[in-house]
């Protein structure tokens, strides 16, 4: 899970054990769902790149106070 955290004036993503704006370890060829919980009053949006900065994921807007999952599938693209 997956939580929006305002640290110095800017958001960032926080998971369960503390960690910011986690790296995650993904394997080509996987498909992987991510949860996501917003408690703030304003919208996020999670963006999954690969190691060349392209969009392989996003969870589009979430609205203040809702939760979103979202699957991803790797292909043929490095992460």
């Amino acid at each position: 899970m997956l939580d929006p955290k305002q640290l110095n004036g800017t958001y960032r993503w926080v998971n369960n054990t503390g960690g910011i704006n986690p790296t995650l370890e993904i394997v080509k060829g996987k498909s992987y769902v991510i949860k996501i919980d917003n408690p703030t009053g304003d919208e996020h949006e999670l963006l999954i790149e690969n190691s060349k900065g392209s969009k392989v994921g996003d969870s589009k807007e979430i609205k203040p106070g809702n939760k979103a999952e979202f699957e991803f599938k790797t292909e043929s693209q490095a992460i």
